[in-house]
């Protein structure tokens, strides 16, 4: 697992990686902001290949949910995330992160091993922190992630309003580790920012 937390951590050392993720956006009247899957492995982590893609946020219609549609084109790995203030009473959680792989392909998922708690960055060059969560399979394509209630609450809202980058470490067979990693952009913050004060202001 220590290895796991290095290769999630700084997306600097890794070899390219500034140069890629660096590039502007076009600009277009919804912008997409910059996301990426990173490969590598256990003996050499620190230069993985890379694959750029996007990712767009929208604001769920019930104003209780966001989600991030991230599209890595040709790796199979396409992903969408929903950020959901939990209504379920029976769940000891205050929120749900839902983990749903969406491509047709299937070879990506079925190489995961396990996925790890997300991490969150304040900038592209920083360490990443982990959120106090616990992730739970559902099936090959869809984890569940829970932010539970207690003292470890504000930090994790903390963490998801105010961070720029946004990872998702995950275990693969055969020695191999990857990262999803992309950014929440000025319209992740506004959609965070709403589904965090209609619950409560936190």
């Amino acid at each position: 697992m220590n290895i796991l937390k290095r290769y999630c951590g700084p997306l600097l050392v890794c070899s390219g990686l500034v140069g890629v993720l660096s590039m502007p956006a076009a600009a277009e009247p919804a912008p997409a902001a910059r996301a990426a899957l990173l490969l590598g492995t256990f003996d050499n982590p620190d230069h993985p290949q890379i694959s750029v893609g996007e990712v767009r946020w929208h604001a769920e219609a019930d104003g209780d949910a966001i989600r991030a549609d991230v599209a890595l084109p040709g790796t199979g790995a396409d992903l969408t995330i929903q950020v959901r203030s939990n209504t379920d009473p029976s769940l000891p959680v205050d929120y749900t992160i839902e983990l749903r792989f969406t491509a047709a392909e299937t070879s990506f998922q079925d190489l995961i091993e396990t996925v790890a708690p997300p991490t969150l960055r304040a900038t592209e060059g920083a360490v990443g922190q982990p959120l106090a969560a616990t992730v739970v399979p559902i099936s090959a394509r869809v984890y569940l992630v829970g932010l539970p209630h207690g003292p470890d609450a504000d930090k994790d809202a903390t963490l998801l309003r105010s961070a720029e980058w946004f990872d998702l470490p995950i275990k693969l067979t055969g020695n191999r580790l990857a990262k999803i990693t992309f950014e929440e952009g000025m319209v992740g913050h506004q959609a965070l920012d709403r589904v965090f004060k209609r619950r409560g202001g936190q």
